[in-house]
């Protein structure tokens, strides 16, 4: 499958698997939920979200790769977790279309020509931003049943 094929397979696990339970999920857990395979180093599925985040941009709505995290990080009964580090360079990278919370901090940083992120700003610096990210996804109530492509 491609890459687009593969970010609507995991977008439609969130949407009627994830979401409707308010609880993070692993990204090995949507591995095996999907069969979308990790790849090596999980390189695969960390593409296949960069992609998926990039479509939700797109459409204006919230980042529901927020809610895809790092196995055992969970916390707040579920609700929130530590994303990967390249959850941070998808938001650096993308136009924020939907209007997403961004502190100063993290503005800046991407103003200055930075778009990469190490594990520590995930969970330290930035980890405020990425609860608020997870939150729009459990509050969001009109996730369209198809993603769509790019445009």
């Amino acid at each position: 499958m491609s890459l687009h094929d593969d970010a609507v397979t995991v977008y439609k696990h969130l949407v009627k698997d994830v979401v409707p339970r308010r609880k993070v999920t692993t990204y090995g857990e949507v591995s095996a939920a999907t069969g979308v395979p990790m790849g090596l180093k999980g390189h695969h599925m960390t593409q296949v979200l960069y992609h998926l985040f990039l479509l939700s941009d797109d459409r204006e709505i919230p980042p529901i790769t927020a809610v895809v995290v790092k196995r055992e990080t969970e916390y707040d009964k579920g609700e929130h977790g530590v994303v990967g580090s390249g959850y941070l360079t998808a938001e650096a990278q993308s136009p924020n279309r939907a209007a997403r919370h961004r502190p100063e901090s993290f503005t800046t940083k991407v103003a200055a020509g930075k778009k990469k992120f190490d594990a520590d700003a995930v969970v330290t610096e930035f980890r405020d931003m990425i609860e608020r990210h997870q939150d729009s996804v459990w509050a969001y109530a009109h996730w369209p049943v198809e993603i769509g492509a790019l445009e």
